[in-house]
């Protein structure tokens, strides 16, 4: 049964999914948040490390000329990496979009700040960092006159872009999902890393259950990929609909079995609410199924313990659910009670003893950003 710990809130935020947490090596809790400012920009950005006890201690702003949002935070063995957003002036009463990566010390020590170079406005949708620092993002593309693209990119520690690579024509309602693994099987160690990538972007998808060779545009598919560290795809395979079928999170664990997590709007190839699948480092499917679950219990986060995974969701109630998946099957659904209405759970990492979740809800003051500890 799992049980609140401790619970925290942050201030106000925009209503837009900012926020974010990731784990130390040192049981370190590094957050990043978007909250109201009482000055010029509206909303500040900060970044800061907590312990698990929920003490914080450090914090620091990032300092940019208009108002900032973090969406994503990511720890490498010696650097902390924050990926946001920031408004800028593009023409009179006009705003544009675009996305800063930056890196700190442990301690907050700012090295660089660094905006990502497009022709068009841009938004991210995801963040890893893998043993070496390097970073992986996923976004897309703001245009008003062309079709929005997904794309992802491979960054140095230092911030200079290595690669990018076109992830086709975007579907707006389903974010970009990114996990790292490894290759068992590979001969090499440099073919050993795989960047897995979902998403529901127009790409050449083979279908479930098609004929050798036979692909079909993924406008209507949402799909599985996989690529090397230097953005070449090694496979795609399609999950299914778009229009019925979306991920909401990808992870790996001690086995290199990849695992993807989703909703089913409506009956189709799967039940409607929400799915599990399982798959090898080749694309090979092990496992496909749904949950059991109402269509109204949404997947949030999926996240990879020693034991096994543990599923969070938000039903209709604005309650929030966990769930565990082992080799043995589903365990018990478990509510946590969280005073306020849950409108987001926007980050979850696991700890010894539970899960740190964070995300967003709706109190007396307005819109909150919170972070909190659940013993599961």
């Amino acid at each position: 049964m799992a049980r609140m710990d401790w619970i925290k809130q942050l201030g106000i935020t925009p209503d837009t999914p900012v926020g974010a947490i990731a784990l130390g090596s040192t049981d370190s809790l590094y957050i990043g948040s978007t909250t109201q400012s009482e000055t010029e920009p509206h909303w500040q950005a900060t970044i800061a490390q907590y312990s698990l006890q929920g003490e914080q201690q450090w914090q620091q702003s990032i300092e940019l000329p208009m108002a900032a949002a973090i969406t994503h935070v990511a720890v490498s063995r010696d650097r902390l990496y924050s990926l946001g957003t920031v408004n800028i002036d593009a023409e009179p009463e006009q705003t544009q979009t675009e996305v800063w990566l930056a890196a700190y010390t442990l301690t907050g020590e700012l090295q660089w700040l660094n905006k990502l170079r497009s022709v068009y406005p841009q938004q991210p949708d995801d963040l890893i960092v893998d043993a070496k620092g390097f970073l992986y993002i996923a976004g897309h593309t703001t245009p008003t006159d062309v079709d929005p693209e997904g794309w992802l990119e491979k960054y140095d520690p230092d911030g200079d872009r290595l690669w990018q690579t076109s992830l086709g024509k975007y579907e707006a309602s389903t974010p970009l999902r990114l996990c790292l693994g490894e290759d068992p099987t590979a001969r090499t160690k440099f073919a050993r890393m795989a960047i897995y990538v979902a998403g529901s972007t127009a790409m050449p998808v083979a279908l479930p259950n098609s004929e050798e060779g036979e692909a079909q545009e993924a406008a209507q598919q949402t799909w599985l990929a996989r690529y090397s560290s230097e953005g070449i795809q090694r496979w795609i395979t399609g999950l299914g609909p778009a229009a019925t079928l979306h991920c909401a999170g990808l992870t790996t664990n001690a086995e290199h079995q990849l695992y993807g997590v989703g909703q089913a709007v409506k009956a189709g190839v799967i039940p409607a609410g929400p799915w599990l699948a399982q798959y090898d480092a080749q694309g090979q499917q092990a496992l496909f199924t749904s949950l059991g679950l109402a269509k109204d219990q949404a997947i949030a986060q999926l996240v990879s313990t020693p034991t096994g995974l543990q599923l969070v969701g938000l039903s209709s109630a604005d309650e929030v659910w966990i769930s565990t998946y082992t080799p043995a099957g589903f365990g018990e659904q478990s509510s946590v009670v969280i005073e306020g209405q849950v409108q987001r759970v926007t980050g979850a990492v696991a700890i010894a003893d539970g899960l740190i979740l964070s995300g967003q809800m709706m109190t007396e003051t307005g819109l909150q950003q919170w972070v909190a500890k659940v013993i599961v």
